[in-house]
C-alpha cells in the first residue's frame, strides 16, 4: 500500500501546518472484481451464490437501518444512519423540522478492531513517489495550464484538467 504525506492548516495555530499520512487509492475493486475474489481461493463458493449473498445484505442492511438498528459484523464492523434536514425544507429551526422533512444524508461506518488489525497485517507500506492530491499553483500558472490544453483541444473535463494541473 503506497501512502503519501500532505499538510493541512492547523486551526489551533494559525499559520501552522498539520501533517497527515494517508493511503494513495488508484482504484476502486468492482462488484464482479469483489465477486471473483471470493469465489477464489478455495472459498467451494459459486458466483451465483455469491452475488445472492451480497444481494441480500444490502438488503438486510438497509432494512434494518431503516428500522432504526445499526448492523454490526463480526470481525467487520458496525453501519449507522446519518440524517439530515430536506433541502427542500424551508424550516430553519431543526426541532421544528417534521417527519416528512427529513432524509438520509450517509451511512458511516465504523470498523472493528479486529479489521483494522487483519488490513494492517496484510499491509506492505510503502511512500509513494507520486500523489494524486493536487499541486500548489497559483492562478496565473493555472490560467496559462489551461491556455496551453485550449491551444491544442475543443474542450476540458475536470479529470483531464486534474491530470494536468
Amino acid at each position: 500500500m503506497k501512502y503519501d504525506i500532505y499538510n493541512i492548516p492547523d486551526p489551533k495555530h494559525p499559520g501552522e501546518q498539520l501533517q497527515h499520512i494517508r493511503p494513495i487509492s488508484w482504484g476502486v475493486l468492482t462488484h464482479d472484481e469483489l465477486v471473483e475474489m471470493m469465489c477464489s481461493h478455495n472459498s467451494g463458493l459459486d458466483r451465483g451464490t455469491v452475488v445472492a449473498c451480497l444481494y441480500k445484505l444490502g438488503s438486510v442492511l438497509s432494512e434494518a437501518m431503516a428500522d432504526g438498528k445499526k448492523p454490526q459484523i463480526d470481525g467487520i464492523g458496525t453501519f449507522s444512519l446519518q440524517l439530515k434536514k430536506k433541502e427542500s425544507s424551508s424550516v430553519t429551526d431543526l426541532e421544528k423540522v417534521r417527519a416528512n422533512g427529513v432524509e438520509v444524508k450517509t451511512v458511516t461506518f465504523q470498523p472493528s478492531a479486529k479489521f483494522l488489525y487483519s488490513i494492517d497485517r496484510q499491509s506492505r507500506y510503502e511512500k509513494s513517489d507520486m500523489t494524486n492530491r493536487s499541486h500548489k499553483r497559483s492562478l496565473d500558472e493555472l490560467e496559462a495550464i489551461v491556455n496551453d490544453y485550449f491551444a491544442c483541444h475543443d474542450h476540458l473535463t475536470r479529470h483531464q484538467f486534474q491530470r494536468i494541473a
